[in-house]
């Protein structure tokens, strides 16, 4: 057997709300992982009406995403729909699609979580980073998730029929031998990313090094065996060596290729990729969408919490121009309630 991982984020540019980093961990048939498409060992599953693979329906040049979509029951025509979470979710389309693919994926992974507290919990005892959530209340958590909600959210309806979707998603599992090891997150709230930036005065060096941090956290590459590793770029960084050698502590890092289009490094039996559209892959898809799920959730208790102070409080999606209305809009409640800027607010 082999592993492969998918990494990627959401929320990187805001400043409201946390930056969520999402794994995706998968064990594959054989001991060649980097050979694996996870589109091709899903085509015999379409002869059952399970799951279909197509095109996205934008013009179809060589490097046009493909989706997956898993139905909760053959022959249904409502199907998971698995791809970047940018073409699976958008405020005007709505969370159903995004919800539903995502506690799909937490229920074949471990369970699909009855609300986000459960999820939460689920995310702090898999983190062995004791700042995963950066404030001073309740665990460690921010004000803001002191609260509660039922998942899936009233206004999916589509997320009421996960469960489903996880048991027969299980069943394509089986069958096709790929197997989906687990999920790991890391919810990176303002303040430990304002602590990163400070750090590497770069973004993208940030960004990269919390990346890492959480791949090490679901693989170790003298036991792992063949793994391979793909994850989008970082903020177009092209070189990664230093920054995995100085994560890795010990193994030796072979770079293989750097360009705009791709990265390529090989420690050990593991092949670790960098590309760019790296959600044209499904791990990484997957990765995608359970990143926006967990944010889109965060930031929905996030604009409770000040509505409960501020009733007519137009919510807010954490991005830089709305966001600056957001924190005048607030900003007396801030100071009454002697919340400290770094938690409330994203420097870069």
């Amino acid at each position: 057997m082999g592993l492969v991982i998918g990494m990627d984020e959401a929320g990187y540019g805001p400043n409201l709300g946390p930056l969520v980093l999402t794994a995706t961990v998968w064990e594959v048939p054989g001991r060649w992982p980097k050979k694996t498409d996870f589109w091709k060992a899903f085509e015999p599953i379409a002869q059952r009406e399970v799951v279909r693979r197509k095109k996205s329906a934008e013009k179809k040049t060589a490097d046009a995403v493909q989706t997956a979509e898993i139905a909760a029951e053959p022959g249904d025509e409502s199907r998971l729909h698995i791809a970047d979470s940018k073409s699976v979710y958008s405020p005007a389309t709505g969370l159903g699609s995004l919800e539903r693919g995502a506690l799909a994926a937490f229920g074949v992974a471990s369970r699909v979580p009855s609300d986000f507290d459960q999820l939460l919990d689920d995310l702090w005892a898999q983190s062995t980073d004791a700042t995963l959530f950066s404030a001073d209340t309740g665990r460690g958590r921010d004000l803001w998730f002191s609260d509660d909600v039922a998942l899936p959210l009233p206004v999916s309806e589509e997320g009421r029929t996960a469960a489903a979707a996880a048991e027969k998603w299980r069943d394509v599992c089986e069958a096709t031998g790929v197997q989906l090891r687990t999920i790991r997150c890391d919810v990176v709230a303002p303040r430990r990313w304002n602590v990163a930036t400070r750090e590497t005065d770069n973004k993208a060096t940030a960004l990269s090094r919390l990346h890492l941090r959480l791949l090490r956290r679901v693989w170790d590459p003298e036991t792992a065996g063949p793994t391979m590793v793909i994850a989008d770029k970082h903020g177009g960084r092209n070189r990664y060596g230093d920054l995995l050698t100085e994560c890795l502590d010990g193994p030796m890092v072979w770079c293989r290729h750097e360009s705009r289009d791709s990265s390529i490094y090989k420690v050990g039996s593991s092949e670790i990729h960098f590309e760019a559209k790296a959600e044209r892959h499904f791990p990484v898809a997957l990765a995608s969408m359970v990143s926006k799920y967990v944010r889109e959730l965060a930031m929905e208790l996030f604009n409770r919490f000040w509505q409960t102070h501020l009733p007519a409080l137009k919510p807010t999606h954490g991005y830089p121009t709305d966001a600056h209305r957001f924190r005048q809009d607030v900003a007396e409640v801030q100071a009454r309630l002697e919340i400290p800027d770094d938690v409330l607010w994203r420097e870069r």
